[in-house]
């Protein structure tokens, strides 16, 4: 070869930029990344609303007088626990309003399934049945006292409708 000879070197491409060479992991991680971000909220929601129907009152209630009931304690043994999960709905409107809970207890001897139906008037939280489903199919109703139900029928405040207005009263 001649020095005169002009030598040609085939032209490389030019390197992409580390975005241009890893886009496919930066995508990757974006979608992984949001699905746990929504995952997390969805979770913690979730734990949120368990735990709050767990620690109210109708729920509370419930337990103790499961827990004490001498049937449930001779079919499952002592000492009965719930489990974490609970279901059921609470409407709540002032201070009216109904709830139906579902939730699980266990014992060295079995497992139960606890329903749960209460009322709220006049502020206050009454139990109206509690039937525990054992897991050989047994039904067991728990006889409410007084405390527990809030009172009977009778103990329900009275209903004042208000005065009918008359046309004089109107103007």
């Amino acid at each position: 070869m001649s020095s005169t000879e002009q030598q040609t070197f085939p032209q490389q491409k030019p390197q992409r930029s580390w975005f241009g060479r890893n886009w496919w992991w930066v995508l990757i991680l974006v979608f992984v990344g949001g699905f746990v971000l929504c995952s997390g909220i969805c979770g913690g929601f979730f734990c949120l609303v368990i735990q709050g129907l767990r620690s109210s009152e109708v729920y509370q209630m419930s337990l103790a007088a499961v827990t004490k009931d001498p049937v449930v304690i001779e079919k499952l043994g002592e000492p009965i626990t719930d489990n974490w999960f609970i279901g059921g709905e609470m409407n709540v409107n002032n201070d009216q309003g109904d709830a139906r809970l579902q939730s699980s207890i266990q014992g060295p001897k079995g497992a139960a399934s606890v329903t749960t139906v209460a009322r709220r008037i006049g502020g206050k939280w009454g139990l109206t049945q509690i039937e525990v489903t054992f897991s050989d199919g047994e039904r067991h109703v728990i006889q409410l006292d007084a405390d527990q139900a809030g009172g009977g029928m009778d103990d329900a405040p009275p209903w004042n409708p208000p005065a009918e207005t008359t046309g004089e009263d109107a103007q």
